[in-house]
Formats: structure tokens, C-alpha cells, sequence
């Protein structure tokens, strides 16, 4: 298995599953420069390299989080529902259930305590505070030229020898 086909893969799914949740998503970071990135992340990305059928697209965004969650719900006549601080929403369409989070960086100030959470614009901080290295990949869909996919902690090459790492 080597990269390229994977992405391949990763590729075909959002042409031909979910293509205009693909165009809205860079139509919006491109006309907005208060925008800088929107990634799909976690358990789709997972559930494609695994053959597996795919859950709801699960959208992480780098800037003004409630402009995108209002522009991408108007282009959908979707009816959105915030939680936490903000940070985080849920978009009810006709077709889809789409989660969206703002990047975000997590800090736990004693055990047990609520994490402590700021905006962040930076993937790699976002990814790190997940479960599993499977469910910490990232593709940066807003890129005009491809399809990117961050993947820093090696979660690509656990889904092929279907391994499951623990983060922290």
C-alpha cells in the first residue's frame, strides 16, 4: 500500500460520496480570508483506509468558526445546533448530520478537571488531543491544488497493520 493510493482512495470516497460537502467547504475558505483551512478528520478518513462503511464527516475548522457553521448550514437550509463554548456544532441537512469543531488545543489543569480549551490554527495541536494515532488523521479539504493529509503520528500506518495506539 503506498501513500498514493491511499489518498487515491481517500479521493474517490469525497468525489463520488460526498462532492458537494467538498466544494461548499473550499468555495467557503476561498472567499473568506478569515478562513485559513478546512480539514475532514477521525473516523471517516479511518473507515475509508479501512474498507469499512464511513460515518458522518466529522469537519474541524481553522478560523471563524461560527461563520463557517452559518454559511456552510445556508448553503444546506440546515438547522444547526451549537455546543460548548461554541467551539464545537452540529449541522442537521436533508442528506447529512455534519459535525464540525473549531481547532482547539486542550489542557487539563488537575485529573478529572473539565480541559481547559483555546482556539488553535494549528492541525497538528487539534489531532494529538484525540484517542487513538487511527482517529488522528487529518485531510486538508479547503486546498485548492489536492487533497492533503496530515498524519502525524503515524495513525495510516496503524490502520494497515491494524494496530491501535493510544495517543497519550
Amino acid at each position: 500500500h503506498n501513500m498514493n493510493t491511499k489518498i487515491q482512495k481517500i479521493e474517490q470516497y469525497f468525489n463520488n460520496e460526498i462532492p458537494s460537502l467538498i466544494n461548499i467547504c473550499k468555495e467557503i475558505v476561498k472567499k473568506n480570508s478569515d478562513l485559513k483551512a478546512v480539514y475532514i478528520v477521525g473516523g471517516m478518513i479511518r473507515d475509508i483506509l479501512s474498507d469499512l462503511n464511513p460515518s458522518e464527516p466529522d469537519i474541524a475548522v481553522a478560523g471563524n468558526f461560527n461563520k463557517f457553521v452559518n454559511l456552510l448550514s445556508e448553503k444546506y437550509n440546515g438547522k444547526i445546533k451549537f455546543h460548548r463554548d461554541f467551539i464545537s456544532a452540529q449541522i442537521y441537512t436533508n442528506i447529512l448530520h455534519i459535525d464540525i469543531n473549531c481547532l482547539r488545543t486542550e489542557k487539563y489543569n488537575h485529573p478529572g478537571s473539565l480541559p481547559e480549551t483555546k482556539a488553535t490554527l494549528d492541525i497538528e495541536q487539534d489531532l494529538i488531543r484525540r484517542d487513538f494515532t487511527v482517529n488522528a488523521i487529518a485531510i486538508n479539504i479547503s486546498d485548492l491544488e489536492k487533497f492533503k493529509l496530515i498524519d502525524p503520528y503515524k495513525g495510516m500506518e496503524d490502520i494497515y497493520e491494524k494496530k491501535i495506539k493510544v495517543l497519550h
